[in-house]
């Protein structure tokens, strides 16, 4: 049975004590921190150039993809899934300059499979936390699963359903992606581990309070993390991951982006089983449930306490001032309203197309705080070049001297 966020915390303050001798103390001032649980999505496929592409003969595909691979955005109030043509020719391009253009922005639907990192932005050091989110129904575990070894390994693509029952290896399903999470992407100076990854619980679990034809799944996902210490940096990943900038759409040739302050928690991967919305949010958003389980919770320092009180929570509660500081996709619904939803107000610039080249139009919102400024769409065709027969004109006799 799912453990409620008092009981992880005792478990992990149990361990913690154990290992480091550390005595609990409450020194600082409660809900210093506001850290905005974020979720990115990006490519988990064989061929970035190509997600559609479900098999590999190697892990090349695999690895140029999740924080390797280029952004896929994600439209909540739609709930849709789609990668910009920008960011994927930005990518291609990089690899080989003379690659095809994608013709159009990928909208991503039934069978797509994609990765979703939870990390959470304006964080630079953490002691421990627990995130839980809840996922739309039309949305299943998947991962990469290989059948043989040596020569002889075959790799696949695939949704939880659709995978080998027992395949010789895999990577995600019903667990987190270890390249794209915490406990692999944080190292100290010396290059060692900095959580403690006996505390891991990062997967895909059953959600205790699921309820039929609600609309969400019956799992939810699971991410913990206990560092070693008082707290550990988490200011940067290491600059060798070499990860494609999902902010602005570039990539480093020598060190790549490095999540400066955005502290990426766990990467998980998912099929989409059925047309339809793809939505997450978080497990219990205003603790009508549980109100032991927070749906969220930080932890900076162990010596300020690991106690639900002295947490910085995204769920309502009266005693802890830090519960109204933490926000998921840079929103808090139990502030009561005093931040009102974001209305759009979209300019427009339209590029027209040429010989050689689409048209298309770019939208821009004027209105500060937008989580979606700037996108491009209304895609038209290239004119196309008929070339017409010579012609002679404007021809001035020869003389002489000229």
């Amino acid at each position: 049975m799912q453990k409620s966020i008092k009981k992880v915390i005792a478990g992990a303050i149990a361990a913690l004590m154990i290992t480091s001798s550390m005595p609990v103390v409450a020194s600082a001032a409660v809900g210093d921190y506001e850290p905005d649980i974020q979720l990115q999505f990006s490519t988990f496929c064989n061929d970035p150039s190509d997600p559609t592409s479900k098999a590999a003969s190697n892990l090349t595909g695999y690895q140029a993809s999740g924080l390797a691979g280029y952004p896929i955005q994600w439209d909540q109030e739609t709930g849709t899934l789609y990668a910009k043509k920008a960011d994927i020719d930005t990518y291609n391009l990089f690899y080989d300059d003379e690659a095809e253009l994608a013709e159009e922005d990928w909208v991503l639907g039934e069978g797509d499979i994609f990765a979703v990192t939870i990390k959470l932005d304006k964080v630079s050091e953490t002691a421990a936390g627990n995130i839980l989110i809840r996922y739309s129904d039309n949305l299943v575990p998947a991962g990469l699963w290989q059948t043989g070894t040596g020569k002889k390994a075959k790799y696949g693509y695939a949704s939880e359903d659709d995978a080998p029952s027992k395949p010789d290896g895999s990577v995600g399903f019903r667990s987190a992606v270890a390249d794209w999470s915490a406990t692999k992407l944080y190292t100290d100076a010396e290059g060692e581990k900095i959580f403690n990854t006996a505390m891991d619980q990062n997967e895909i679990k059953a959600d205790p309070f699921a309820e039929e034809n609600d609309g969400w799944s019956d799992d939810m996902i699971r991410a913990n993390w206990v560092g070693n210490g008082d707290s550990v940096d988490v200011s940067s990943v290491a600059a060798e991951n070499g990860f494609f900038n999902i902010v602005d759409g570039t990539f480093d040739d020598e060190n790549g982006y490095t999540y400066d302050n955005q502290f990426i928690v766990a990467t998980f991967v998912f099929a989409i089983a059925e047309e339809g919305p793809v939505q997450f949010t978080l497990q219990d958003p205003d603790g009508t449930k549980d109100p032991s389980l927070d749906g969220a919770a930080f932890f900076a320092k162990k010596s300020e306490g690991l106690q639900t009180e002295f947490a910085t929570t995204y769920a309502p509660n009266g005693e802890n001032a830090g519960s109204m500081k933490m926000t998921f996709m840079g929103k808090n619904e139990n502030k009561g309203g005093d931040e009102p939803a974001h209305v759009h107000n979209y300019t427009s610039v339209v590029t027209k197309p040429t010989c050689t080249a689409q048209g298309y139009t770019t939208y821009t919102c004027q209105n500060e705080g937008c989580d979606n400024p700037t996108y491009v769409a209304d895609y038209t065709d290239a004119l196309g070049h008929t070339p017409g027969e010579a012609a002679r004109e404007n021809e001035v006799p020869a003389t002489c001297t000229a």
